[in-house]
């Protein structure tokens, strides 16, 4: 009989004898279950580093029994006892080793239903899967002699190799030491890249820094006294002026589509799940793109939607670039894992737990780095792009950068801190303090460094209907204050609503309102007030509504940019001047101009009339110029055309009237957008290793538009990470970076304009 072990059974016996007596019998008994468990253990998906390491691995267990198992435990590292229990299915199970620093093996224990018992450990494995750290890197020059140093970690298998480039990574040196020496060098400017590798085969982010060898002063060594003349001989290495700027001019245009130096990304994503915390609705889609070249991740076919309302069990993998509205564009990408909603007495608010997708350098091409030349209103500019770490001026006690050699010889600057900053270093200490760009965003004046008198202005509502998905977030579970009439503010630019008030969530709106003769702030408070109103049309969603926005708004372009009020950004910079350089303005230059481009664009886009005052939704030419119109407010567009040129006198902001509109008290104003595209940023793209990087996000002086779907006005800044944005308002608070003029006729220098020894301006 094959019986089954540890079973109870009854044997029944039926003897017969030869006269045909019967007698029956019966015994039960229980069978014997002698046999242990057996367990099997082999490698399962894995990825081989090296040096005998893995940068991932996974052990397939099975567990079976001629009866049944009673419990599995498991337990991973160097020595350890099971104490975990393992949940298998079909008798199967997968364990992943995570990284350490010491071998690991899994050990099993399995017990059967009488306590068999079966232990066994796989054999030993080394793995490693995560990335050392490269988080510094120094650079000591002097001569010909450039000394490397780099701090690194590795809490795993341990760091192994240290490279070293000076070519921007087109050829690498292996050493095992932490710092090394180049010597012999040329003079120029050197881009110098490394990276470490771990025992296991793991590298690094690639990490840059631009650094430059200088001898002795070029100039000073030619007996060049002109200071524009300096610049341009030293980049050319050749004394002769008209020869030096005929050589940089044949260089031609630059390719402003990229940035300098031009960056190459991969993605990396992470192992570890964090959190972060939403009120309102997200962007969402199940499909992205990662743009290798500026290091950004772009959600596909996204769609708005509160984060409850997301199926994670569709078979689907959402992604979202966080809690703002209308963000389908980030250097952060977050794979969302799991969702746990919070009810709060009706108030609904939402922890998002996610694993983060994020860029990482893989190249650099630095071919484009060094000057180049571009006309401007006062005959050919020559300027600074990408990693150049020759351009460090001293003057006034302050270190400053030169932008350019402007068309009339005067040489701009644009300030960078009480200390030297290498290329790449973000410090606070680069700008001279925080404001708004202007107090209000609700009309095309606004974007102006000086803006006209509004006090005949009107209140005007928005052509079209707006769904406020593009404009401001909303909560679906939050009661907004409704009015059905309204006062404003004059001195205040304020609203307040009136009439007959109602507190509704955006849901009840639409199904007991929806009455078009409602005004909103998007306010919880009876009593607040806003400088831009929305007529309520009605509701499409739960946090969703079409609505027109109403402004008090300017009536003629003329009113609009009439140069009579200054910007808080123009103020700013003003009084940082009075009281820091005043006693240098025989330096500068009052001629040369600042120019804040309010020029209107040509271009014909869905609903923009481009009138330049009021609400009228208006492109500006710096929007033609860096990018273009791609069709909707979401798409960057192909070309890039910058121009120094200023083509409005009321635009081109001087201290003199012979050379503009003559509207400045101080010889100071701020870098424009077309400056910054030539110096290497660009729209959408993150560089952190061009000059003008500084880690902070600060003003330029070059109106974008005037947003269509959300009545504001929209100047260029350049972001934390280097990117040459056009979203923000006039009233988002951001870095001044102050921008001066020298007149080499009025000045005198020495030093050779590296960050060791800058050009000293006296």
């Amino acid at each position: 009989y094959h019986l089954k072990p540890n079973t109870t059974y009854t044997m029944y016996v039926k003897a017969e004898g030869e006269k045909g007596k019967v007698v029956y019998s019966s015994k039960p008994f229980t069978t014997l279950d002698n046999t242990s468990p057996k367990v099997n253990i082999n490698i399962g998906d894995n990825v081989k580093g090296e040096n005998g390491w893995y940068k991932g691995l996974s052990l397939n267990t099975e567990v079976t029994d001629n009866d049944k198992v009673k419990e599995v435990l498991y337990c991973v590292g160097k020595d350890c006892t099971p104490n975990k229990a393992l949940n298998l299915e079909n008798n199967k199970a997968i364990i992943t080793l995570e990284s350490s620093k010491d071998v690991q093996k899994l050990c099993i224990k399995a017990t059967d239903m009488v306590g068999n018992v079966t232990n066994k450990c796989s054999n030993e494995y080394k793995v490693d899967g995560e990335l050392p750290t490269l988080s510094n890197m120094n650079i000591e020059t002097k001569d010909d002699v450039m000394e490397v140093t780099l701090t690194a970690t590795d809490n795993e298998s341990g760091l192994y190799k240290y490279y070293y480039s000076k070519d921007g990574g087109k050829t690498y040196i292996e050493s095992n030491n932490p710092n090394y020496t180049f010597t012999g060098l040329d003079e120029g400017d050197y881009l110098v890249t490394a990276y470490v590798k771990d025992t296991a085969g793991n590298e690094s982010e690639i990490k840059a820094q631009s650094t430059a060898i200088r001898y002795t002063s070029y100039c000073k060594k030619n007996g060049i006294e002109d200071f524009g003349d300096c610049l341009i001989a030293t980049e050319a290495q050749n004394p002769n002026i008209d020869e030096a700027k005929k050589e940089i001019e044949a260089k031609g245009t630059p390719d402003f589509t990229k940035t300098s130096p031009s960056i190459l990304y991969d993605e990396i994503k992470s192992s570890n799940v964090t959190t972060y915390s939403a009120k309102s609705a997200i962007t969402v889609s199940d499909k992205y793109t990662f743009d290798k070249e500026s290091g950004m991740f772009n959600l596909n076919f996204f769609s708005v939607k509160n984060p409850d309302e997301i199926d994670l069990n569709d078979g689907n993998t959402y992604y979202t670039c966080g809690m703002v509205v209308n963000g389908s564009r980030c250097s952060t990408l977050y794979e969302i894992t799991s969702i746990n909603t919070i009810n709060d007495n009706g108030v609904k608010s939402y922890i998002i737990n996610k694993l983060d997708h994020y860029s990482r350098v893989f190249s650099y091409d630095t071919n484009d780095v060094g000057m180049y030349m571009s006309p401007d209103s006062d005959g050919n500019s020559y300027y600074y792009r990408g990693s150049i770490s020759s351009n460090y001026v001293k003057f006034a006690g302050y270190y400053w950068r030169v932008i350019r050699v402007n068309g009339d010889g005067t040489v701009r600057l644009i300030y960078d801190g009480k200390n030297p900053h290498a290329n790449g270093e973000s410090s606070s200490d680069r700008h001279i303090g925080m404001t708004s760009y202007n107090s209000y965003e609700t009309d095309n004046m606004y974007a102006g460094y000086m803006y006209g008198n509004n006090d005949d202005g009107v209140i005007t509502e928005s052509p079209s209907e707006i769904d406020t998905t593009w404009a401001i977030s909303l909560s679906s579970s939050t009661k907004y204050v409704f009015g059905s009439k309204y006062t404003y503010d004059k001195s205040n630019n304020t609203f307040k609503l009136s009439g007959d008030i109602i507190k509704s969530t955006i849901k009840d709106y639409g199904d007991v309102y929806n009455n078009p003769s409602y005004y909103t702030c998007f306010l919880t408070n009876e009593d607040g007030t806003c400088e831009k109103l929305f007529r309520a049309l009605r509701s499409t969603g739960d946090s969703t509504m079409n609505v027109k926005y109403i402004e008090y708004s300017t009536t003629s372009y003329n009113q609009a940019h009439e140069n009579i009020n200054n910007s808080n950004a123009k103020t700013y910079v003003d009084n940082w001047y009075k009281n820091n350089l005043s006693n240098y303005t025989n330096k500068l230059s009052n001629k040369t101009y600042f120019c804040n481009d309010r020029s209107l664009s040509n271009t014909s886009a869905s609903g923009y009339n481009n009138l330049g005052y009021g609400q009228n939704p208006t492109l500006y030419k710096a929007y033609d110029r860096l990018g273009g119109w791609g069709g909707s407010e979401s798409t960057s567009a192909e070309t890039y055309n910058p121009s120094l040129i200023c083509s409005e006198k009321n635009d081109t902001f001087t201290v003199s009237d012979e050379t503009g509109n003559g509207k400045l008290t101080y010889p100071i104003g701020l870098i424009t957008a077309d400056e910054v595209n030539m110096a290497g940023g660009m729209p959408g793209a993150i560089n952190s290793l061009y000059y003008l990087y500084t880690g902070t996000t600060y003003w330029t002086m070059t109106p974008a538009f005037f947003r269509q779907l959300a009545g504001t006005a929209m100047v260029y800044t350049v972001t934390n990470t280097g990117v040459l944005n056009r979203w923000n308002s006039t009233e988002f608070s951001a870095k001044i970076k102050p921008v001066i003029n020298l007149d080499p006729d009025k000045i005198t220098f020495t030093g050779n304009g590296t960050m060791q020894d800058p050009y000293v301006v006296s």
